[in-house]
């Protein structure tokens, strides 16, 4: 009885999954988000690196070292992820956690005085 519901089930899904899908201008084709992030960075603010420290392939301490960042680096973040930040040095992108960078941020501020 089992083998015969999966047989059916099987089926099931073959035709469901070969039928097509036609899409009108009132559907559009989905499409991913522009940015899965959270945070969004404006482009005045960047960090300083207050220690050497390696860029990182995932967003924890346990990735793949990608590329060296030197004490003293300005660097523009792109991303957060948790207390992790993507950032792009020399062509590589990866991730650096926060107690590694400085927050420096040039703010032009308007004072009125009355």
């Amino acid at each position: 009885m089992k083998y015969y519901l999966f047989i059916i089930f099987s089926l099931f899904l073959g035709f469901a999954n070969s039928q097509e899908i036609n899409y009108t201008e009132q559907d559009p084709l989905p499409r991913e988000p522009e940015s899965l992030s959270l945070t969004s960075f404006p482009d005045d603010i960047y960090f300083i690196a207050k220690k050497d420290f390696h860029l990182k392939s995932t967003p924890n301490n346990f990735g793949r070292k990608l590329e060296m960042i030197l004490k003293g680096t300005k660097i523009k973040p792109l991303d957060s992820i948790g207390a992790f930040y993507l950032l792009c040095q020399k062509g590589n992108c990866g991730y650096a956690h926060k107690n590694f960078l400085q927050y420096s941020e040039k703010v032009v501020r308007n004072k009125n005085k009355k």
